[in-house]
């Protein structure tokens, strides 16, 4: 029995040597840069719906299903689990889009140290490995933090929940160790907000913070930029991002495009009317400085008071969309305005998601490569459910609202973070179970559309005297977003045309019609669907 138990402990050794040796590759491949042909996961694999770090069964894990609509877009859930659970207290989510890894960060409550916990996945969340990071101070724990997840970096800024004038950032290089830590503290007044993210180009810093500012005896607030290499080195001084300095910027949210420059939209109070107005401006980086500040366009809120929830999503490499809810005529509305980096109007575009008085509480946009548009919503009412909504470019409906609905009923919604990578949506939410537990879920979808009509069939003609009649269906009918191949069939309404044949290799339609047909018939069909079994139809003539 002793030599099976020496043998056994060997054996758990080596066991435990490989998944070390698995581990660090896993650090390896969780901040792969681009130009690698390697991928971590072949996106159009389902894979198992196993809960990780609880008893939940698949059917209790598994929260969505499949959403088929009437014009054939679907949904795919590629996977869905419980991620971490018994997290503390904020919790912060960042996507890295390069692979479609992403973090989950957690502060932690302590009275010895300041820290935050963060948990790395793959795209399709397998859990990478943990890092627990640790700021060297007994002020307190940092309540406030913001993460970045870019190229070979990971960046870290949180703000001092016990001196709110000081936040700390720090940069951690891709095997998670710590390359520098900076204490940005200018005097200016407490930090109220902050963010962090970095360009694809270069891997610089962009550091934004809402600052609290007195004036007269008023307190607004005004956001800030600063700008560090991905090494910890500042490159510019402090710049004022926001203009009026009797407003109180709230609210902000950022989009990054390729280049060095990226969008900030703020929720901005309004005294003279009592709510909100919107503010959005497109900034860039040139010689280690922040230009175009000026460049800003104001959107005027002449609804109730109330928050307005700005989202900026980059469209293409020339334009941004900003959303933002309103009321109108007893609906709540999500609007949308597409603008181009200089900020001149492309179009605009309303869409009613609710009805008075179901308040928004949270709003969430994100694009896609093909420029599917996702919204995501959750209202204040008290069937704590989060709804969302996919539309093609042109915001048109192209699936019908889903709802997540929370696993633990006695559980809150608290936070929903939604991006993209390649044509899948990623999202991550948290529930708020206790004051001190909270649970993390993930969800991929893959957002496989019919394939789309490009040009309306003309009308065909056919020889009256002979009756004979032959149509080829024109080749620029037809598109697919994501380049798969597209099947041909036909249909005739109610099936009442055996004189018609189709030839779907080369899709076209011939037959001799009937005298007793007389010379009208309608309603002949061409259906295109793709690999996943969505088709599209259209009629003519």
């Amino acid at each position: 029995m002793k030599i099976i138990e020496n043998e056994n402990e060997t054996e758990k050794e080596k066991e435990k040597e490989k998944e070390k040796e698995k581990e660090n590759e896993n650090k390896n491949l969780l901040l792969k840069t681009k130009g690698t042909n390697q991928t971590i996961l072949n996106f159009k694999t389902v894979l198992s719906k196993k809960c990780k770090g609880t008893t939940l069964n698949k059917t209790q894990c598994q929260k969505l299903t499949k959403n088929q609509d009437d014009d054939g877009g679907e949904l795919e859930i590629i996977d869905d689990f419980v991620l971490v659970k018994k997290l503390q207290t904020d919790t912060y989510v960042d996507y890295n889009q390069n692979n479609g890894s992403f973090a989950i960060s957690t502060v932690k409550e302590s009275v010895i140290d300041e820290s935050t916990h963060t948990v790395f996945y793959q795209s399709d969340g397998v859990e990478l490995f943990r890092k627990h990071f640790v700021v060297n101070s007994t002020e307190g724990t940092k309540k406030i933090i913001s993460i970045s997840l870019k190229n070979n970096y990971f960046f870290v800024a949180m703000i001092n929940q016990y001196d709110p004038g000081e936040a700390t950032l720090q940069f951690y290089d891709e095997n998670l160790n710590l390359i520098q830590q900076t204490l940005v503290d200018y005097g200016l007044g407490p930090y109220y907000d902050i963010e962090v993210f970095s360009f694809d180009s270069n891997s610089d810093v962009v550091l934004l913070i809402n600052i609290g500012r007195y004036k007269e005896d008023v307190d607004t607030k005004q956001t800030f930029g600063l700008l560090y290499d991905c090494q910890g080195n500042l490159k510019s001084t402090i710049a004022k991002l926001s203009e009026n300095d009797t407003y109180t910027y709230t609210n902000m949210d950022f989009s990054v495009f390729s280049n060095e420059s990226f969008i900030l939209a703020s929720q901005v109070y309004n005294p003279d009317k009592g709510c909100y107005d919107l503010f959005v401006k497109t900034i860039e980086i040139k010689e280690n400085e922040f230009h175009g500040l000026n460049n800003e366009f104001q959107i005027n809120n002449e609804s109730e008071p109330g928050g307005i929830y700005p989202e900026v999503s980059i469209f293409n490499d020339d334009s941004f969309v900003v959303f933002w809810t309103d009321t109108m005529d007893g609906e709540y509305v999500v609007n949308s305005q597409r603008v181009d980096k200089e900020m001149n109007l492309i179009g605009d575009i309303q869409v009613i998601i609710g009805h008075l008085p179901e308040a928004f509480k949270v709003l969430k946009t994100k694009i896609s490569q093909d420029q599917t548009v996702i919204i995501g919503w959750e209202l204040m009412i008290v069937d704590n459910v989060i709804r969302y909504q996919l539309f093609d470019p042109d915001l048109n409906a192209i699936t019908n609202v889903t709802k997540l609905v929370a696993l633990d009923t006695s559980s809150k919604f608290e936070e929903l973070y939604i991006d993209t990578y390649e044509s899948d949506f990623l999202f991550t939410y948290i529930e708020k179970v206790s004051s001190s537990n909270r649970s993390a879920y993930f969800t991929r979808w893959h957002m496989n559309s019919a394939p789309l009509l490009e040009n309306t069939i003309p009308d065909p003609e056919f020889e009256l005297k002979t009756r004979d009649f032959q149509y080829t269906i024109p080749s620029d009918t037809w598109t697919e977003l994501e380049n798969q191949e597209i099947t041909y069939s036909s249909r005739y309404d109610s099936n009442l045309l055996p004189w018609l044949s189709y030839d779907n290799s080369s899709r076209t339609f011939q037959g001799t019609l009937p005298y007793s047909c007389g010379e009208i018939f309608s309603d002949i069909y061409e259906i295109a669907t793709d690999v996943w079994g969505n088709g599209q139809r259209q009629a003519f003539p």
